[in-house]
């Protein structure tokens, strides 16, 4: 399931965060470094208070959100009409995708380190 996993966000990531990036920034108001920062900042401060046991559905959930933004920019080609209503929803559903990434990650290490630290 992991290797599936693996495969397709291996082989659709780079076009994801291509089409994410044209569409932040020609999208009037955006900032590009928020589109990034954001999610890195966000997916931290809500790890920090969490346990590491939560990494796992956090993981899922990302590759869900991710799953729902590769659909959207497949049917639709949100790189030449910016404004519409599913580029904005693309926008969303990445950098949520991205923020729930961080936020495994950081759980993830937080899980490993605590069976480090178990005798």
């Amino acid at each position: 399931m992991g290797a599936s996993v693996g495969v397709v966000v291996g082989t659709t990531l780079f076009d994801v965060l291509e089409t994410y990036l044209v569409v932040l920034q020609t999208h009037e108001g955006a900032y590009w470094f928020a589109g990034y920062v954001f999610p890195l900042i966000m997916g931290l401060s809500f790890a920090w208070r969490l346990h590491g046991k939560y990494w796992l559905g956090f993981a899922w959930l990302g590759f869900g959100v991710y799953l729902i933004a590769l659909l959207l920019s497949w049917v639709n080609d949100l790189s030449i009409d910016s404004a519409s209503m599913s580029a904005n929803i693309f926008l969303v559903l990445v950098c949520f995708s991205l923020l729930l990434t961080v936020q495994a990650s950081v759980l993830f290490c937080k899980r490993i380190s605590i069976h480090k630290s178990d005798p």
